[in-house]
Formats: structure tokens, C-alpha cells, sequence
């Protein structure tokens, strides 16, 4: 088992939750958002997180399993953060890559108001 991952000590809001589709593998878990307002409210979104042996020194591989229209995620899930590509640093945990797909639906709502 990877020292790094303590899932007891994520961050999870209110909005948000985590499950383990196999007990026995924590290195394979779901987040699942349920934004409380903005254009996605209502909704929720699960998250595949699916973490390697060389986690810290690379990033997790997140998906959205559900179809949706965000820039930050593409036609086949791939969730687009920088700190899950080109600046992942050891230093970073599961928490950053959280807050990360939580500013990613807060930001989205707000650029999308201002441009109205």
C-alpha cells in the first residue's frame, strides 16, 4: 500500500463524496460532486481517480464517467487541470486535484455570468 494516500484525510465538502468501489483498493476510488449552485447545480458527477505506484512522482488519472459539457474535460472524460499534467510536483496530494475540479465548476459559473 502507498504511504501517501490516507483518504480519512481528504477535504471533502459538503457537495461532495468518496467511495471505494473495492474496499481492498484504495488506489481506485470515486469522487462524486454535487454542485450546490451556478449552471451545474442540480447535477451530479462522479469522478474516476485511479492513483499508481509512483504516486507522488506522478499524478493520479481522473475521468469524469458521465458525459458533460465543460471545457476542462473532454469528449472522453479526461479531466484537463495543469496540475494533473505538466505542473503535477511530489509535493501536490489528492486534496490540490480536489479543490482543482471544485474551482473548476465554480470559475466556469462565474466566467459564464460575466459574459452575459
Amino acid at each position: 500500500m502507498n504511504e501517501y494516500i490516507d483518504l480519512s484525510e481528504l477535504s471533502l465538502g459538503s457537495t461532495m463524496k468518496i467511495d471505494l468501489p473495492d474496499p481492498d483498493d484504495i488506489l481506485h476510488f470515486n469522487l462524486t460532486i454535487d454542485p450546490d449552485e451556478g449552471f451545474y447545480k442540480g447535477g451530479r458527477f462522479r469522478f474516476d481517480f485511479r492513483i499508481n505506484q509512483n504516486f507522488p512522482h506522478e499524478p493520479p488519472k481522473v475521468k469524469c464517467i458521465q458525459k458533460i459539457y465543460h471545457p476542462n474535460i473532454d469528449l472522453e472524460g479526461n479531466v484537463c487541470l495543469n496540475i494533473l499534467r505538466e505542473d503535477w510536483k511530489p509535493v501536490l496530494n489528492l486534496n490540490a486535484v480536489i479543490v482543482g475540479l471544485q474551482v473548476c465548476f465554480f470559475i466556469y459559473f462565474h466566467w459564464l455570468r460575466a459574459m452575459l
